[in-house]
């Protein structure tokens, strides 16, 4: 009875007391965080999903459990070991420099490499010896509440080793879906795989593929070495020799925002053989798509464009968006490769830019996307290789250049235009004529439709329109903007009770706060999206003592007048590595058990040292007898005299070398969250028991009209 309804209601009593003696019974942390918007998707057609589902898809898919166990001592000895390394390999390399590094350099991290102790004094040993010891009591294993009820724990326990049922995320991150395997499985088989973009292979030809792959990128580094940096072709090179599973693989999202329902396609190409040169590849892109007038990074940098035209008359302009229909894999790569490697040699934007390595890389990348669904494999043979990190560059790219003329031949009509990969967003400049205002409206619309294989789909021209996460509408002097949201949006933000650090909680509000002032533009309709916020966050289970501190806090810090930051170089700090669990000793103890016997430790008089080695602990105090007239021997105990020794930075290496390091920061590694305990990267990975892809492919080529399906 408990296990299935998470209670059990005793029959001689009321309901009243049942309930009653129900709530008493629950942990305090789940009481006041209790949930007032657990919602779910559910696209079941044929089955029925467990009961009470929405107790736990409501907490969201980023909720983490709390483990059930705290940070016991060996997981902090692992913890130390490194941070050991780490703190020895920075003082060991104080003196080296390096020009070529940069900040966003690419490297493998190596296990094997140690860091010589000669250099460093026995004073910044025993330091660290000290700082282990004090800790290590600190953490102990034992057994703790969780952060679920019974109930959501047994629906988390079914749901993972279930056939029949998925959940998965929703597209434009809308809140979890759960529906039929079986259905999923199709859905992804007919919407994408068999279609005439992707091959299936065999295991046999799929092992061949890679094996020729990873020939090809040997051939790759050492044809291009000297076009490559030194450290980005180590990077290469070091990146080959740790993959273990060369294979990409291949999931969906459900759109539930289009009627009805879609999949987005994705594959998960991290780990993957050629995921090194793709962010390799991304890294060469970047700045050059940068560069482009239409490019777009964010809605913020379109919110400061449009508060740099304040004062222009907008009384002849509309608005207007274009989205592309899957541009990824409509665009040509033929096409696609004969236009960028032409900008890459002639275009100006693209000065000092070494066109070989960037596009035999592309080549690679775009042409060998094999990847696993299940237990089959499948290749990309044309379009964008989804999921690969130079993806959103190139295709912005390719766009991009095509916009350059776009923007000659319309530019008396285009007061802006900027594009976000797929999505377009513009300023039209109306004729004075109606008849030649519609007929360069059409013009422009069908000149974007006639390049390449791209369908496009235009909105009209408006006063006020929604792109990306904004509405936008137009005054006589101004574009008024304010927080755009889907409706079918569960807002299901991260309950307070998450086993996530309390940092997390705090920059949630922050950055809600933050986003909401700089992106709206009336200060009533600040108000209301603030309002809506507060009320968001309220129904996630947070104190209302809690959100009027994070509020005030965050409103505060964006009106504080922005401070330059001083850029502090990696080498003064060193990171400690640590899992996260709420009930181990908290950031702040650590960082003082830093302070003590690292950074800057105290020291007592060797007067103590010596009276604890003979075992005196009390001293003899001459004092004057004033009715006697004589001194008086009283024995009085012996006082600690510390003093602080020199702090960290200010120590010096065998060869005079200052220590660099001046402050110590804690990185947590969170718990596994829903995400990863419901959906797993491999779609038969932690339920064995479910029907394989090749057998459900099976079903789908024998009865393509499947009501299912359809």
């Amino acid at each position: 009875m408990i296990c299935k309804y998470g209670l059990y209601a005793d029959p001689s009593k009321s309901h009243r007391v049942n309930l009653r003696n129900h709530v008493l019974s629950l942990p305090i942390a789940i009481l006041e965080s209790r949930l007032s918007n657990a919602a779910c998707h559910n696209l079941c057609t044929t089955k029925t999903p467990p009961r009470f589902l929405k107790s736990l898809l409501g907490l969201g898919m980023k909720f983490c459990p709390r483990p059930e166990y705290t940070t016991s001592s060996q997981h902090l000895s692992e913890a130390l070991e490194r941070f050991d390394k780490d703190f020895f390999t920075k003082i060991s390399l104080a003196d080296v420099e390096d020009t070529e590094w940069t900040e966003n350099q690419l490297y493998i991290r190596n296990e094997t490499w140690q860091p010589k102790l000669d250099m460093i004094t026995d004073e910044i040993i025993v330091r660290t010896q000290s700082f282990r010891k004090q800790l290590t009591p600190m953490f102990r294993k034992r057994k703790v509440p969780s952060n679920l009820t019974p109930i959501q724990r047994r629906l988390l326990l079914t749901l993972r080793h279930n056939p029949d049922f998925l959940v998965l995320n929703s597209d434009k991150n809308l809140g979890p879906v759960i529906m039929e395997r079986d259905t999923y499985v199709r859905r992804c088989l007919s919407d994408h795989l068999l279609k005439p973009t992707y091959e299936q292979l065999s295991p046999e030809a799929a092992n061949l593929f890679i094996s020729d792959t990873r020939s090809l990128l040997d051939t790759f580094l050492q044809m291009n070495q000297y076009y490559i940096s030194r450290l980005d072709l180590k990077y290469l090179q070091a990146y080959l020799e740790t993959v273990q599973d060369p294979f990409a693989y291949f999931y969906a999202l459900a759109k539930i925002h289009k009627s009805p329902w879609k999949t987005r396609p994705i594959v998960s190409v991290s780990g993957s053989l050629l995921y090194g040169v793709g962010k390799w590849l991304d890294q060469q892109l970047q700045p050059i798509i940068r560069k482009l007038p239409t490019y777009l990074s964010s809605s913020f940098q379109l919110k400061s464009d449009l508060d740099k035209m304040a004062g222009t008359s907008f009384l002849r302009m509309s608005l207007f968006t274009g989205d592309v229909v899957a541009m990824y894999p409509s665009i040509n790569l033929n096409d696609a490769f004969v236009r960028i490697r032409d900008f890459l040699r002639h275009s100006d934007l693209c000065e000092g830019i070494h066109a070989s390595p960037i596009m035999d890389a592309l080549e690679l990348i775009m042409r060998r996307n094999c990847f696993r669904f299940g237990d089959t494999y499948w290749l990309q043979k044309d379009g964008t290789a989804m999921g690969t990190p130079p993806a959103p560059s190139f295709a912005t790219l390719y766009y991009g250049i095509f916009e350059l003329d776009l923007l000659q031949r319309f530019g008396s009509s285009l007061h802006y235009l900027r594009r976000y990969i797929d999505d377009q967003f513009g300023i039209w400049i109306h004729h004075p004529n109606p008849e030649i205002d519609q007929q360069r409206w059409e013009e422009f619309k069908q000149c974007q439709d006639n390049y390449c294989s791209l369908n496009w789909e235009f909105s009209a021209l408006s006063k006020t329109i929604n792109f990306l996460d904004l509405t936008l509408t137009v005054e006589p002097f101004h574009i008024n903007t304010k927080i755009y949201e889907k409706p079918l949006n569960l807002h299901l933000y991260i309950p307070p009770n998450s086993a996530h650090t309390p940092s997390v909680r705090t920059g949630l509000v922050t950055g809600g706060v933050f986003r909401i002032l700089k992106l709206t533009s009336t200060n009533s309709d600040k108000k209301k999206a603030l309002s809506k916020f507060h009320s968001y966050l309220f129904a996630r289970g947070y104190k209302l003592k809690f959100l009027e501190f994070a509020f005030e806090k965050a409103l505060r810090q964006f009106s504080r007048p922005r401070k330059k930051q001083v850029e502090n170089s990696p080498d003064e700090h060193v990171f400690l590595h640590l899992p996260f669990h709420s009930r181990d000793p908290t950031r702040r103890e650590i960082q003082q058990m830093f302070q003590r016997f690292i950074m800057q430790p105290y020291t007592r008089h060797r007067t103590i040292g010596k009276a604890a080695n003979h075992g005196y602990w009390w001293a003899d105090e001459p004092v004057f007898n004033w009715d006697r007239g004589t001194f008086d021997l009283i024995r009085k105990p012996l006082l600690p005299k510390t003093t602080l020794e020199p702090p960290l930075y200010e120590l010096r290496r065998v060869d005079r070398t200052l220590v660099p390091i001046k402050r110590l920061i804690i990185a947590y590694r969170r718990p596994p969250n829903l995400k990863n305990l419901l959906f797993p990267r491999h779609v038969e990975a932690k339920c064995p028991a479910a029907r394989s892809v090749s057998s459900i492919q099976a079903d789908v080529l024998e009865a393509p009209t499947n009501p299912e399906i359809n």
